[in-house]
């Protein structure tokens, strides 16, 4: 009979199945939005240089992101049932007798999606947008741009063959949308150099390398076309990473918290306690892991609520928790795992 996987090996796939699903889901939100803008308003906002009744026109809310939202709970929801029909199995071959279901309606699961899901769209993801906007208005007032040509930098090109735009810089961050300004910069300028150092951009769309080297070897400016082109294919290659990072991060630690919280509610209905509980960080084992995570691989750790430290004196209950002050150097793009063993015995005399 084969062996079933292990808890941590359960998690890495539900992990590697929802990643994909919220990546969908992020640009979905962002394609909404580009779809929907009002154009009229967009373009008296911008004529009028108001960067918050840009925003309005553009309908940058919470809304907009729902299906992104209700990715993360689903994700979250999956994580949590996943883990308890784990431990429940480990339990009954143990000889304990212990039936868990994973609710999500629970008033801490609860706080956590709510929280957590406002924190990264409103606190976040939205301010995010409004610093690139910032960048690409400014930018555009400082080479005096009209307003449809502003409006394009943010919400790219009508394409009459998909019925959605393509590029702009919405859904980038402030800096992702500064080096699209500055690579257009770069490939306006009739530089050699200029266009050398576009050439550097691991992100761009290698199709138009040709005509940029041509470009050189003439001496002569792009064409406006090919500026354009190249610039959207950028733009969209940089959204394609964005939403890439924001999945795999969010993910993680949307399954990471469900998988805490199983254990939360495992404890609660079948009374044992958290010293019953101990925890190892796993690293992925990989030349992709961060230093401070490969030393940490191996470390143990008590209960429930007993951090893990980082060498950088960072404090997490698991990989990808923010709630103690981690910051983006430990958390984005992170593949670690952890460990967690019950003794079933505790209480047996």
């Amino acid at each position: 009979m084969a062996r079933r996987p292990s808890l941590r090996k359960q998690i890495e796939t539900l992990i590697d199945a929802w990643e994909p699903r919220l990546k969908k889901a992020f640009l979905d939100s962002i394609d909404d939005i580009k779809t929907n803008a009002d154009m009229q308003a967009l373009l008296r906002a911008i004529k009028a240089k108001d960067i918050n009744a840009v925003a309005d026109a553009l309908h940058i809310e919470r809304a907009a992101f729902a299906p992104y939202e209700a990715a993360l709970a689903q994700a979250y929801g999956a994580g949590g049932a996943t883990t308890v029909a784990v431990v429940q199995s480990a339990a009954r071959r143990s000889g304990a007798s212990v039936v868990i279901r994973f609710d999500v309606r629970n008033p801490r699961a609860e706080q956590w999606l709510n929280d957590v899901s406002g924190q990264r769209i409103t606190g976040r993801v939205i301010p995010d947008q409004l610093a690139a906007i910032r960048t690409v208005l400014e930018d555009g007032y400082a080479k005096g741009n009209g307003p449809r040509k502003i409006a394009r930098g943010l919400i790219g090109d009508w394409n009459r063959a998909t019925g959605r735009r393509d590029g702009g810089v919405l859904g980038l961050t402030n800096a992702q949308a500064e080096y699209v300004v500055k690579a257009r910069s770069e490939l306006l300028s009739g530089s050699p150099d200029d266009l050398r150092n576009y050439l550097t951009r691991n992100r761009r769309d290698r199709r138009f390398d040709k005509a940029i080297i041509e470009a050189i070897e003439r001496g002569q400016p792009l064409d406006a076309s090919t500026v354009s082109r190249a610039t959207a294919a950028y733009e969209s290659r940089l959204l394609q990473l964005r939403s890439e990072m924001v999945a795999r991060t969010e993910t993680m630690e949307a399954v990471m918290a469900s998988q805490d919280e199983a254990f939360r509610q495992g404890l609660e209905k079948s009374g044992y306690s958290e010293g019953a509980v101990t925890r190892v960080w796993r690293s992925a084992s990989d030349g992709r892991v961060r230093h401070t995570h490969a030393a940490m691989n191996g470390q143990e750790v008590r209960g429930l609520e007993t951090p893990f430290v980082s060498p950088s004196g960072a404090r997490m209950k698991f990989p990808g928790d923010v709630s103690l002050g981690a910051g983006p150097s430990e958390i984005i793009g992170c593949r670690c795992s952890i460990e967690y063993n019950i003794d079933f015995s505790e209480g047996v005399e």
